[in-house]
């Protein structure tokens, strides 16, 4: 049931909200357990390789699905916590997509640590 996986088979419009760096992966799928250059160029990669991934199997699939893709390193978290790029919350960017039509992808689009919310301290 990883999203990965099952996202080419969505025809419902779906909203993806959802972190590029998952703290709890950084040690369970990287090896990484602390914040030298290496682990932090591991995990900068992770972000990328999920940022490409939600917009190849989720975005490209169907254009009536969505995403918020926020920089902080949670496992989880808010909808009026983080925002995007252009100011906006995970619950503005739901109800601009839902509303629709407009851009699919909502991201922050910042390298870890991202100083802006998260401070890379994983909460």
């Amino acid at each position: 049931m990883l999203s990965e996986y099952n996202a080419l088979y969505l025809s419902t419009p779906t909203f993806l909200l959802q972190p590029i760096y998952d703290f709890l992966q950084f040690a369970l799928t990287l090896g990484v357990w602390g914040n030298s250059a290496a682990d932090i160029a591991k995990v900068n990669q992770l972000g990328q390789n999920v940022t490409d991934l939600v917009q190849k199997q989720l975005l490209d699939s169907n254009a009536k699905h969505g995403a918020f893709l926020d920089s902080c390193a949670r496992h989880c978290g808010l909808w009026g916590m983080y925002k995007d790029e252009d100011g906006k919350t995970a619950a503005v960017a739901f109800e601009e997509w839902y509303k629709g039509p407009q851009k699919q992808l909502y991201t922050q689009n910042k390298k870890y640590p991202c100083q802006s919310c998260c401070q890379g301290t994983g909460s």
